[in-house]
Parts: C-alpha cells; structure tokens; sequence
C-alpha cells in the first residue's frame, strides 16, 4: 500500500468560482459519491497506482479529501470532455476534513517536502496512519 497526493486546480472549470468548502461538500461528498458513483475522471494523466492505495486530494496547497482507490482505468480514446481515464474510488472511503497544510502533512508522512503539480508518492513505512487517520476523522 501506497500514499499517493493527487493534485487538483481551483482553476479546473468544475471548481472556478468556489471555495475548498463548497468544493468538498458539492464535489467530494454528492457529486463523486451520488453521481459518479466513485469515478474520479482525469484529463491528461492517469496514475499508477494499486486498489488499496490511499489517495489524498490536494488543492490550493493543501490536502482536501481523502478515499482508497479501488482501479485505474484508462480510456481507449477521450471522452468528449476530454477525459482519458478514471480513478475508481471506494465511495464508503471518500472524505473532508479541515484541510491539512504541508507543514502538518509533514508530521504524518516523513518524507513529505512540500506540495507541487506531481502526483507524489509515499510507502507505507514512511507514514504515520494512526495519527493522519486521526487527522482525517475531524470532520466525522
């Protein structure tokens, strides 16, 4: 198992306009889990990545959200939206929480430098689950 940061842009036209709060109840909590049943669409990258990884949400320089993932699926051509594949989530998993900034990141995961535009990953030894799923139940 893997700690996977998946980078996400105020500037994506789904989230233009909105807050991290609007953008954690109206995309996290109804859209991801009600409408598209877990299926987390991406553009132009996908991720490898194995079902069972931990997957943390970061925008605006901050971690938002968190679900396991449960398959990656890469699209034979694009959607009309442009998407060229998705990120299967375990809809029972996807959570918000007041957001965890780099430097409380860092306590969690040691190797945790700073945020950026890459999807990073982490191995299991180097994080410290009981106190980031301690973290990540505030908002329970």
């Amino acid at each position: 198992m893997h700690v996977r940061i998946i980078p996400m842009s105020l500037y994506d036209e789904t989230f233009v306009g909105k807050c991290i709060e609007e953008i954690q109840k109206d995309f996290f909590k109804d859209y991801l889990i009600n409408v598209s049943k877990g299926w987390y669409y991406y553009g132009k990258s996908g991720l490898e990545a194995n079902s069972g990884d931990l997957l943390l949400f970061q925008m605006n320089n901050q971690v938002i959200a968190s679900a396991i993932l449960e398959n990656v699926i890469q699209f034979t051509k694009p959607t009309i939206d442009g998407n060229t594949g998705a990120l299967i989530l375990d809809r029972r998993t996807i959570k918000v929480f007041p957001p965890i900034k780099k430097e409380e990141l860092s306590l969690f995961i040691k190797k945790f430098i700073s945020f950026n535009q890459v999807k990073q990953k982490f191995d299991v030894k180097d994080v410290d689950f009981p106190s980031l799923e301690k973290r990540m139940k505030e908002n329970d």
